[in-house]
């Protein structure tokens, strides 16, 4: 009995393993939206803003988190207020966990980069903390956070076919072990 007992925990063991080592992952993408003129660029960033996409300014290697951006269409500009990045939003900058664009979707600090959307402007455009205004014409590139559906998919797919495999190979070595009496 404590034969059976002891085989039961181990299968219970290998199961547990698989489930943890061959977790799924998700993956987020960037795409680029296509903007050629300024009443589009203020046109998607107004579409943008509306879906709810939190704004970041990049600068050469500089970002800024857009707070509270305001296009004045008159003027070819968004006006706001440009503050430093927390932790929690440099999660993209380092391409998601282990730099392979991944995120957790249990974790809502780490979901939080599908509702990214990065404005690029040309190097040395003298962004600086506080009050700030973005000319249209600046922006040479509209770059948004986007789950990766077929890479996750595959993820998924894949880690389920690991997991069976393993189990299966498991629960064959310890049916082997029990019925055959290899100790």
């Amino acid at each position: 009995m404590k034969k059976k007992t002891l085989l039961l925990k181990t299968l219970l063991f290998f199961v547990g393993l698989q489930f943890i080592l061959a977790g799924c992952a998700n993956y987020y993408k960037v795409i680029s939206k296509p903007v050629e003129n300024n009443s589009q660029k203020a046109a998607a960033i107004d579409t943008l803003k509306k879906d709810g996409r939190i704004f970041f300014l990049r600068d050469g290697n500089t970002a800024f988190f857009i707070n509270n951006p305001i296009i004045n269409v008159e003027q070819n500009k968004i006006e706001c207020t440009l503050d430093s990045l927390s932790s929690m939003n440099k999660f993209h900058l380092a391409l998601g966990r282990k730099g392979k664009m991944q995120y957790k979707k249990i974790k809502p600090a780490e979901k939080a980069v599908l509702n990214e959307a990065h404005l690029y402007v040309d190097p040395g455009t003298n962004a600086a903390l506080g009050k700030y205004s973005i000319s249209l014409e600046s922006i040479n590139k509209i770059e948004l956070i986007v789950k990766d559906k077929r890479k996750t998919t595959n993820s998924y797919i894949l880690g389920g076919i690991g997991i069976v495999l393993v189990t299966a190979l498991a629960t064959m070595i310890i049916f082997i072990a029990t019925f055959k009496g290899i100790e």
